[in-house]
Protein backbone atom coordinates (compact mmCIF):
# COMPACT_ATOMS: atom_id res chain seq x y z
CA UNK A 1 0.00 0.00 0.00
CA UNK A 2 0.93 3.24 -0.77
CA UNK A 3 2.78 5.42 2.01
CA UNK A 4 1.78 9.17 0.44
CA UNK A 5 -0.54 11.21 2.07
CA UNK A 6 -3.85 11.76 0.02
CA UNK A 7 -2.71 15.32 -0.94
CA UNK A 8 0.59 13.90 -2.08
CA UNK A 9 -1.28 11.07 -4.30
CA UNK A 10 -3.80 14.13 -5.44
CA UNK A 11 -0.51 16.04 -6.78
CA UNK A 12 0.65 13.64 -8.50
CA UNK A 13 -2.58 12.91 -10.01
CA UNK A 14 -2.70 16.85 -10.66
CA UNK A 15 0.27 16.11 -12.54
CA UNK A 16 -0.95 13.33 -14.62
CA UNK A 17 -4.37 15.09 -15.89
CA UNK A 18 -1.67 17.82 -16.68
CA UNK A 19 0.52 16.03 -19.03
CA UNK A 20 -2.48 14.20 -20.27
CA UNK A 21 -4.05 17.37 -21.12
CA UNK A 22 -0.89 19.31 -22.49
CA UNK A 23 -0.23 16.22 -24.76
CA UNK A 24 -2.89 17.70 -27.37
CA UNK A 25 -2.94 20.84 -28.73
CA UNK A 26 -4.73 23.20 -26.71
CA UNK A 27 -3.62 26.02 -28.33
CA UNK A 28 -6.51 28.90 -28.31
CA UNK A 29 -8.59 26.83 -26.03
CA UNK A 30 -10.66 27.62 -23.12
CA UNK A 31 -11.10 25.53 -20.04
CA UNK A 32 -11.89 25.65 -16.89
CA UNK A 33 -10.41 23.97 -14.06
CA UNK A 34 -12.44 22.95 -11.05
CA UNK A 35 -11.59 22.46 -6.93
CA UNK A 36 -8.26 21.77 -8.22
CA UNK A 37 -6.31 23.07 -4.56
CA UNK A 38 -3.73 23.73 -4.58
CA UNK A 39 -3.43 24.82 -8.13
CA UNK A 40 -1.34 22.93 -10.58
CA UNK A 41 -3.75 22.42 -13.51
CA UNK A 42 -4.16 26.20 -14.70
CA UNK A 43 -0.89 27.33 -15.55
CA UNK A 44 0.04 24.23 -17.09
CA UNK A 45 -2.85 24.57 -19.64
CA UNK A 46 -1.81 28.58 -20.08
CA UNK A 47 1.81 27.08 -20.49
CA UNK A 48 0.16 25.04 -23.45
CA UNK A 49 -1.49 27.74 -24.99
CA UNK A 50 -5.21 27.73 -23.27
CA UNK A 51 -6.93 30.34 -21.38
CA UNK A 52 -7.52 29.00 -17.94
CA UNK A 53 -9.75 29.91 -15.18
CA UNK A 54 -10.08 28.68 -11.28
CA UNK A 55 -13.18 28.00 -9.75
CA UNK A 56 -13.29 26.74 -6.28
CA UNK A 57 -16.08 26.32 -4.00
CA UNK A 58 -14.20 26.27 -0.85
CA UNK A 59 -11.69 29.29 0.14
CA UNK A 60 -8.43 27.23 1.11
CA UNK A 61 -5.70 29.34 2.07
CA UNK A 62 -8.08 32.85 0.68
CA UNK A 63 -8.83 31.20 -2.60
CA UNK A 64 -11.41 33.09 -4.59
CA UNK A 65 -14.35 30.89 -3.85
CA UNK A 66 -17.94 31.24 -5.13
CA UNK A 67 -21.04 29.23 -5.00
CA UNK A 68 -21.30 28.77 -8.55
CA UNK A 69 -19.28 27.97 -11.60
CA UNK A 70 -19.03 31.12 -13.81
CA UNK A 71 -20.67 31.76 -17.09
CA UNK A 72 -19.58 31.08 -20.51
CA UNK A 73 -18.86 28.25 -23.07
CA UNK A 74 -15.60 25.95 -22.31
CA UNK A 75 -13.54 23.85 -24.59
CA UNK A 76 -12.93 21.55 -21.48
CA UNK A 77 -13.69 21.16 -18.02
CA UNK A 78 -10.91 19.86 -15.66
CA UNK A 79 -12.68 18.59 -12.53
CA UNK A 80 -11.62 17.36 -9.30
CA UNK A 81 -13.98 14.51 -8.24
CA UNK A 82 -16.10 15.20 -4.85
CA UNK A 83 -16.58 12.27 -3.05
CA UNK A 84 -20.09 13.01 -2.37
CA UNK A 85 -22.14 11.65 -4.76
CA UNK A 86 -24.84 14.06 -5.06
CA UNK A 87 -22.23 16.56 -5.25
CA UNK A 88 -21.13 15.58 -8.39
CA UNK A 89 -24.47 14.75 -9.76
CA UNK A 90 -24.90 18.85 -9.12
CA UNK A 91 -21.64 19.49 -10.51
CA UNK A 92 -22.00 17.73 -13.70
CA UNK A 93 -25.77 19.54 -14.60
CA UNK A 94 -24.02 22.60 -13.97
CA UNK A 95 -21.29 22.16 -16.03
CA UNK A 96 -21.62 19.82 -18.97
CA UNK A 97 -24.31 22.17 -20.49
CA UNK A 98 -21.12 24.81 -20.74
CA UNK A 99 -19.35 22.62 -22.86
CA UNK A 100 -18.63 23.81 -26.28
CA UNK A 101 -19.67 20.98 -29.29
CA UNK A 102 -16.79 18.71 -29.48
CA UNK A 103 -15.58 19.62 -25.76
CA UNK A 104 -14.54 17.18 -22.93
CA UNK A 105 -14.89 16.98 -19.45
CA UNK A 106 -11.52 15.56 -17.60
CA UNK A 107 -11.97 14.41 -14.19
CA UNK A 108 -9.91 13.07 -11.42
CA UNK A 109 -9.38 12.24 -7.50
CA UNK A 110 -8.46 9.02 -5.14
CA UNK A 111 -9.92 5.96 -4.97
CA UNK A 112 -10.77 5.94 -1.82
CA UNK A 113 -12.92 9.05 -2.05
CA UNK A 114 -15.28 7.57 -4.72
CA UNK A 115 -13.49 7.40 -8.41
CA UNK A 116 -13.72 4.12 -8.56
CA UNK A 117 -17.33 4.80 -9.30
CA UNK A 118 -17.27 7.95 -11.00
CA UNK A 119 -17.34 6.59 -14.64
CA UNK A 120 -20.58 5.01 -13.53
CA UNK A 121 -21.80 8.72 -13.15
CA UNK A 122 -19.89 9.87 -15.79
CA UNK A 123 -21.82 7.83 -18.38
CA UNK A 124 -25.42 8.92 -17.13
CA UNK A 125 -24.35 12.81 -18.22
CA UNK A 126 -22.18 11.86 -21.62
CA UNK A 127 -22.02 9.26 -24.29
CA UNK A 128 -18.26 8.77 -24.57
CA UNK A 129 -16.49 7.81 -21.48
CA UNK A 130 -13.09 6.79 -21.15
CA UNK A 131 -10.30 6.00 -18.49
CA UNK A 132 -7.33 7.37 -19.30
CA UNK A 133 -4.67 7.34 -16.24
CA UNK A 134 -4.62 5.25 -13.17
CA UNK A 135 -2.19 5.85 -10.61
CA UNK A 136 -0.98 6.69 -7.19
CA UNK A 137 -4.49 4.92 -5.99
CA UNK A 138 -6.09 7.05 -7.82
CA UNK A 139 -7.88 7.79 -11.50
CA UNK A 140 -7.97 10.36 -14.69
CA UNK A 141 -10.73 9.61 -16.61
CA UNK A 142 -12.25 11.90 -19.47
CA UNK A 143 -16.70 12.24 -21.06
CA UNK A 144 -17.47 13.92 -24.12
CA UNK A 145 -20.75 14.64 -25.83
CA UNK A 146 -22.70 15.57 -23.27
CA UNK A 147 -26.67 13.61 -23.25
CA UNK A 148 -29.09 16.11 -23.73
CA UNK A 149 -30.98 17.31 -19.87
CA UNK A 150 -32.75 20.36 -18.84
CA UNK A 151 -29.92 22.79 -17.67
CA UNK A 152 -31.77 23.86 -14.18
CA UNK A 153 -28.98 26.53 -13.46
CA UNK A 154 -27.60 27.36 -9.94
CA UNK A 155 -30.06 27.83 -6.80
CA UNK A 156 -32.98 26.57 -6.16
CA UNK A 157 -33.40 23.39 -8.10
CA UNK A 158 -30.22 22.41 -5.33
CA UNK A 159 -31.99 23.63 -2.37
CA UNK A 160 -33.07 20.88 0.71
CA UNK A 161 -35.53 22.18 2.75
CA UNK A 162 -36.77 20.70 6.05
CA UNK A 163 -38.38 21.81 8.82
CA UNK A 164 -36.19 20.98 12.36
CA UNK A 165 -36.96 21.11 16.34
CA UNK A 166 -33.84 22.48 17.74
CA UNK A 167 -33.53 22.59 21.73
CA UNK A 168 -32.94 25.67 22.67
CA UNK A 169 -32.61 24.62 26.91
CA UNK A 170 -33.69 25.96 29.79
CA UNK A 171 -37.48 27.15 29.71
CA UNK A 172 -37.36 27.98 26.23
CA UNK A 173 -39.56 26.07 23.93
CA UNK A 174 -37.71 23.82 21.04
CA UNK A 175 -37.56 26.57 17.89
CA UNK A 176 -39.05 25.51 14.56
CA UNK A 177 -36.84 26.30 12.29
CA UNK A 178 -37.44 26.15 8.29
CA UNK A 179 -33.98 25.55 7.11
CA UNK A 180 -32.50 25.13 3.70
CA UNK A 181 -29.12 23.07 3.02
CA UNK A 182 -27.60 22.13 -0.36
CA UNK A 183 -25.43 18.87 -1.37
CA UNK A 184 -22.30 18.58 0.10
CA UNK A 185 -23.06 20.92 2.96
CA UNK A 186 -22.03 19.41 6.72
CA UNK A 187 -24.30 17.56 8.10
CA UNK A 188 -26.58 18.03 4.78
CA UNK A 189 -29.30 20.13 6.03
CA UNK A 190 -30.27 18.03 9.61
CA UNK A 191 -29.35 18.73 13.11
CA UNK A 192 -26.24 16.66 14.18
CA UNK A 193 -25.36 16.06 17.90
CA UNK A 194 -23.08 18.08 18.32
CA UNK A 195 -24.67 21.39 17.43
CA UNK A 196 -27.85 20.21 18.89
CA UNK A 197 -26.01 19.97 22.43
CA UNK A 198 -24.57 23.93 21.98
CA UNK A 199 -28.24 25.31 20.57
CA UNK A 200 -29.69 23.15 23.86
CA UNK A 201 -28.01 25.66 26.09
CA UNK A 202 -27.89 28.75 24.24
CA UNK A 203 -30.62 30.42 26.31
CA UNK A 204 -27.77 30.46 29.20
CA UNK A 205 -25.62 32.34 27.50
CA UNK A 206 -27.00 36.05 27.26
CA UNK A 207 -26.18 36.23 23.26
CA UNK A 208 -27.62 39.73 23.06
CA UNK A 209 -24.35 41.47 21.81
CA UNK A 210 -21.89 40.94 18.72
CA UNK A 211 -21.79 37.10 18.24
CA UNK A 212 -19.61 35.10 15.88
CA UNK A 213 -20.60 31.89 14.67
CA UNK A 214 -16.97 30.61 13.76
CA UNK A 215 -17.48 28.00 10.86
CA UNK A 216 -21.08 28.64 10.74
CA UNK A 217 -21.98 26.17 7.87
CA UNK A 218 -25.29 26.53 6.22
CA UNK A 219 -26.39 28.76 9.45
CA UNK A 220 -28.35 26.34 12.33
CA UNK A 221 -26.25 27.73 14.90
CA UNK A 222 -26.77 31.44 13.83
CA UNK A 223 -30.25 30.55 12.95
CA UNK A 224 -31.08 29.32 16.10
CA UNK A 225 -29.40 32.43 18.06
CA UNK A 226 -31.76 34.29 15.78
CA UNK A 227 -35.04 33.22 16.93
CA UNK A 228 -33.71 33.21 20.83
CA UNK A 229 -31.97 36.18 20.59
CA UNK A 230 -33.21 38.61 18.11
CA UNK A 231 -31.14 41.21 19.12
CA UNK A 232 -28.30 39.64 18.67
CA UNK A 233 -26.13 41.00 15.64
CA UNK A 234 -24.79 37.87 13.84
CA UNK A 235 -21.65 37.50 11.92
CA UNK A 236 -20.99 34.32 10.66
CA UNK A 237 -17.81 33.02 9.38
CA UNK A 238 -17.25 29.83 6.40
CA UNK A 239 -14.88 28.53 4.36
CA UNK A 240 -17.76 26.87 2.02
CA UNK A 241 -18.80 29.08 -0.48
CA UNK A 242 -22.11 26.82 -1.28
CA UNK A 243 -22.98 26.47 2.44
CA UNK A 244 -22.87 30.49 3.16
CA UNK A 245 -24.97 30.98 0.41
CA UNK A 246 -27.78 28.65 2.09
CA UNK A 247 -26.31 30.47 5.77
CA UNK A 248 -28.03 33.85 3.56
CA UNK A 249 -31.13 32.04 3.28
CA UNK A 250 -30.99 31.04 6.52
CA UNK A 251 -30.11 33.83 8.25
CA UNK A 252 -31.55 36.64 6.16
CA UNK A 253 -29.42 39.80 7.25
CA UNK A 254 -26.51 38.26 9.60
CA UNK A 255 -23.25 39.55 8.08
CA UNK A 256 -21.51 36.80 6.17
CA UNK A 257 -18.09 36.62 5.45
CA UNK A 258 -15.76 33.68 3.49
CA UNK A 259 -12.95 32.61 5.39
CA UNK A 260 -10.78 30.03 5.88
CA UNK A 261 -10.37 30.54 9.92
CA UNK A 262 -9.69 33.92 10.91
CA UNK A 263 -8.53 35.60 7.06
CA UNK A 264 -11.43 37.81 7.01
CA UNK A 265 -11.72 39.50 9.74
CA UNK A 266 -9.26 42.39 11.17
CA UNK A 267 -6.93 41.90 13.62
CA UNK A 268 -8.86 44.66 15.91
CA UNK A 269 -12.24 43.38 15.53
CA UNK A 270 -13.62 42.14 18.93
CA UNK A 271 -17.64 40.17 19.65
CA UNK A 272 -18.96 39.49 22.69
CA UNK A 273 -19.25 36.24 22.48
CA UNK A 274 -18.39 33.16 20.23
CA UNK A 275 -19.77 29.99 19.34
CA UNK A 276 -19.05 27.41 17.15
CA UNK A 277 -19.10 23.62 15.88
CA UNK A 278 -16.03 23.53 14.20
CA UNK A 279 -14.46 21.17 11.79
CA UNK A 280 -11.73 18.57 12.55
CA UNK A 281 -11.84 17.04 9.53
CA UNK A 282 -10.82 17.71 5.86
CA UNK A 283 -12.33 15.58 3.37
CA UNK A 284 -11.67 12.11 5.23
CA UNK A 285 -8.50 13.21 6.95
CA UNK A 286 -8.29 14.04 10.66
CA UNK A 287 -7.00 17.93 11.58
CA UNK A 288 -7.53 19.98 14.50
CA UNK A 289 -6.19 23.13 12.68
CA UNK A 290 -9.42 24.98 12.63
CA UNK A 291 -10.10 24.03 15.85
CA UNK A 292 -6.76 24.99 17.15
CA UNK A 293 -6.76 28.60 15.34
CA UNK A 294 -10.13 28.86 16.99
CA UNK A 295 -9.11 28.08 20.60
CA UNK A 296 -5.51 29.86 20.06
CA UNK A 297 -7.04 33.08 18.78
CA UNK A 298 -10.32 33.47 19.70
CA UNK A 299 -9.33 35.89 22.84
CA UNK A 300 -7.53 38.55 20.65
CA UNK A 301 -11.16 39.07 19.01
CA UNK A 302 -13.12 38.87 22.31
CA UNK A 303 -14.12 42.22 24.27
CA UNK A 304 -13.40 42.02 28.28
CA UNK A 305 -16.21 40.17 29.61
CA UNK A 306 -16.54 37.76 26.45
CA UNK A 307 -16.97 34.15 26.10
CA UNK A 308 -15.99 31.33 23.57
CA UNK A 309 -18.34 28.38 23.56
CA UNK A 310 -17.28 25.42 21.53
CA UNK A 311 -18.55 22.14 21.27
CA UNK A 312 -16.33 19.09 20.28
CA UNK A 313 -16.31 15.65 20.15
CA UNK A 314 -15.40 14.36 23.60
CA UNK A 315 -11.87 12.98 22.63
CA UNK A 316 -11.11 15.90 21.87
CA UNK A 317 -11.87 17.92 25.40
CA UNK A 318 -8.29 17.26 26.96
CA UNK A 319 -7.23 19.26 23.68
CA UNK A 320 -9.27 22.10 24.22
CA UNK A 321 -8.94 21.64 28.35
CA UNK A 322 -4.80 21.68 27.47
CA UNK A 323 -4.89 24.87 25.10
CA UNK A 324 -7.95 26.77 27.29
CA UNK A 325 -6.72 26.13 30.69
CA UNK A 326 -9.40 28.24 32.26
CA UNK A 327 -12.10 26.86 30.11
CA UNK A 328 -14.75 24.98 31.79
CA UNK A 329 -17.05 22.15 30.79
CA UNK A 330 -20.48 23.00 30.43
CA UNK A 331 -22.09 19.55 29.32
CA UNK A 332 -21.48 16.11 28.22
CA UNK A 333 -23.51 13.74 26.25
CA UNK A 334 -21.56 10.39 25.37
CA UNK A 335 -20.21 11.52 22.00
CA UNK A 336 -19.82 15.50 22.80
CA UNK A 337 -18.79 17.80 25.44
CA UNK A 338 -19.70 22.06 25.21
CA UNK A 339 -16.76 24.11 26.80
CA UNK A 340 -16.83 27.52 27.68
CA UNK A 341 -13.37 29.78 28.09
Amino acid sequence: MSRRRPAERLRELSRTVAAALTGSSLAGQRWLVVDDEPSSLAPALEAAGAAARNWWRWAFGGLAASPWPPPGKWHGIALRLPRDRSVLDMQLHLLAPHLEPGGRLVAWGANDEGARSAAGVLATFFEQVRPVASRAHGRVIEAAEPRPMPHPGPGAPWLRRARIEVPLGGETSPAQLDFVSYPGVFAGGELDEGTALLCSHLSELHLDGAVLDFACGAGMIAAAIRHCCPEARITGLEIDALALEAAGLNVPGAELLLSDGWQAIDAERRFDQIVSNPPVHRGRQEDHSILLDLLRRARRHLRGRGKLTVVVQGRLGALVERTLPHARRLATTSRYQLWQG
